[in-house]
């Protein structure tokens, strides 16, 4: 059964009431209400404040039992390409309920770790405007509002990708109880090294210094050699692609060039070779 609820987005923002009592007087079953907060849209719009007037000037929305229906869009940063719209999906599924929350509740709060002689710290920041309970591996302390609270584990196991060890924190507060996995570990680079807990974590895809001027060296020369083969009137297209995926989509001489509009294309297959591959490539007769 087909519903209509018009937007209040188009209304006269100046006017609100008038326009959604035009909305009533005209036989709609709803209205519809763009709530934009600028998280996950850029878009700023209409926010609670402003729903919670309409309430008061509308019988749409009544004391009791009404219908919530909710819009769910599918989004990624990297869907913000060159101030191009936002990308929307359909056919995508989300659970969605209404939260009743006390008027004093908790609002933020900020965790921090640390490792002390064998023992694992964890200060627990209260930001909230009210006391939490907390309840960490057996101990229990209260946080004030604006206060931090330390807890001390000793011999807290490290966390580490391999063996992922994680402690619970309750927090409590008004009937509410929330629940934060805490991880003790250390992260640093030395020496141009990157550490994990200490120890040089072997699956680190950073590049040392030495592998940094190599891939310097080697895409420099690359360079040289296309840009003298041009010189003697050798340009030939040969972009490499990946499935589906090209660079022509993306390059400004597309038109000049026309690559990919011939009618079978050439293409460099790119292929997925390992670290050990690459590196015997970029450093040839060095260690990876």
């Amino acid at each position: 059964m087909a519903i209509l609820s018009p937007s209040i987005l188009a209304a006269d923002f100046a006017n609100l009431e008038r326009d959604i009592h035009i909305i009533e007087q005209s036989g709609a079953e709803g209205v519809h209400v763009d709530v934009m907060d600028g998280i996950f849209v850029p878009n700023i719009t209409i926010g609670i404040p402003v729903v919670q007037a309409i309430r008061g000037i509308t019988d749409l929305v009544v004391d009791g039992k009404n219908t919530l229906d909710v819009l769910v869009l599918k989004w990624c940063m990297s869907t913000y390409l060159e101030c191009q719209d936002k990308f929307r999906f359909s056919g995508i599924f989300r659970s969605v309920y209404i939260l009743s929350r006390p008027e004093m509740h908790i609002t933020d709060y900020k965790l921090e770790v640390q490792l002390e002689k064998g023992a694992g710290l964890l200060f627990v920041h209260n930001e909230s405007q009210l006391r939490i309970r907390c309840v960490f591996e057996g101990q229990k302390a209260t946080v004030g509002a604006g206060k931090t609270l330390r807890f001390r584990l000793p011999g807290a196991q490290l966390w580490s990708p391999e063996n992922p060890v994680l402690y619970t924190l309750e927090l409590y507060a008004k009937g509410e109880k929330m629940q934060e996995r805490i991880g003790f570990r250390t992260v640093c680079v030395e020496d141009r090294v990157f550490k994990v807990n200490g120890e040089a974590y072997s699956n680190s895809n950073l590049a040392t210094e030495e592998q940094y001027a190599a891939i310097l060296q080697f895409v420099t020369e690359r360079t040289k050699e296309i840009g003298e083969a041009m010189k003697t009137g050798i340009i030939t297209p040969a972009p490499f692609r990946e499935g589906q995926r090209n660079p022509c989509s993306y390059c400004k001489y597309r038109s000049i060039c026309r690559h990919d509009y011939e009618e079978r294309p050439k293409w460099r297959k790119l292929k997925k070779v390992s670290k050990a591959d690459f590196w015997g490539e970029i450093l040839p007769n060095k260690s990876k």
